[in-house]
């Protein structure tokens, strides 16, 4: 199952462990066909070992993808997916008594070539910017929104509301998978922003707008955006990825490149089952490792390097594009 389509996704991500904690729990996976972003909980290393699990199962469903029937059920993929996520969880939990409660948000697209597929869980997010005016395409499986969603407080009032972190939904060990999925139609120009709660929580949604209608080159956008929430105190966790679709230049190939970021193992010292043969997971630490490509570059199942850290990572989809892997410890 390969994009197809005359549209290209070009994309960038980046993570930060911010100004207040000594880990990372975010984890981000990217891809020409999958762009996902997950915030962990529980404490200890269990933030760290839930949201890995969740990319894991991304990692295992983007292989899937590569044999999969072009005419597959996007949605049920994704779905599936999501239910591998609480299955690696609960797995983990009971192999460690210290992962017992552990738990992570998970936000996932699925390009296809002409429209997104989209997998939410918790309250990491999903924006569109779309001739200049962004919206907020995802849910947030938040106490605050189901405030917001019965008229009880204002959208305005949720932004500071003190229980604006505690989730309704969330993949968790021992749980049931319960994502919303749906598709989003894209148009040439549109700019998409995944991100967890360390960026949306800190930066306003007007400079969100603002940064990404103006700063052109989405490894430029995730860096700026990274720097906003260290400037408004960087409380949590950042990480965030960018992506832009456009026209495929009519002088285009079937096979387009990806660059994939780099990823050097798990830092938690659990062992997450993170199968080989996909590009693009990071689970970081505190080390800063950073690739950007403006030229696309070939990546096969030999070739591609796995990375973890601080840093930023930039690739490029196009129709049919090739796939690279990387191979954690």
């Amino acid at each position: 199952m390969e994009p197809s389509g005359s549209l290209t996704l070009r994309y960038a991500v980046a993570t930060d462990v911010g100004q207040r904690r000594e880990a990372n729990e975010d984890s981000v996976y990217t891809s020409p066909r999958l762009l996902a972003v997950a915030d962990g909980m529980g404490g200890h290393v269990a933030g760290e070992v839930a949201s890995s699990a969740a990319i894991a199962a991304i990692t295992e469903l983007d292989r899937k993808l590569a044999d999969a029937d072009d005419d597959a059920d996007t949605l049920e993929l994704l779905g599936d997916a999501v239910s591998d996520a609480v299955d690696k969880l609960t797995e983990l939990a009971l192999k460690d008594p210290r992962l017992h409660g552990m738990g992570t948000t998970l936000t996932t697209l699925l390009w296809d070539g002409s429209r997104f597929g989209v997998a939410q869980v918790g309250d990491s997010r999903a924006y569109r910017l779309r001739a200049g005016e962004l919206e907020q395409i995802t849910r947030d499986h938040t106490v605050v929104q189901e405030l917001v969603d019965q008229g009880r407080i204002t959208p305005e009032a949720a932004i500071t509301h003190p229980s604006r972190s505690v989730l309704t939904r969330a993949l968790q060990s021992g749980g049931e998978a319960d994502p919303d999925l749906f598709f989003v139609e894209v148009r040439p120009g549109d700019r998409y922003l995944i991100c967890s709660d360390g960026l949306s929580d800190v930066v306003p949604f007007e400079i969100l707008a603002e940064i990404l209608a103006e700063v052109p080159e989405p490894p430029s956008v995730v860096q700026k955006l990274v720097e906003l929430a260290n400037a408004g105190g960087g409380p949590d966790n950042i990480t965030c990825v960018v992506a832009d679709i456009a026209e495929a230049p009519a002088e285009d190939g079937a096979a387009g490149p990806a660059d994939a970021p780099e990823e050097t193992g798990n830092p938690t010292g659990v062992d997450v089952p993170v199968p080989s043969g996909a590009p693009g997971a990071i689970s970081s630490t505190k080390s800063t490792k950073s690739t950007n490509s403006a030229e696309p570059a070939d990546s096969t199942a030999d070739d591609a390097e796995a990375a973890t850290g601080e840093g930023t990572a930039s690739g490029e989809a196009t129709p049919a594009a090739s796939q690279g892997n990387n191979t954690p410890e």
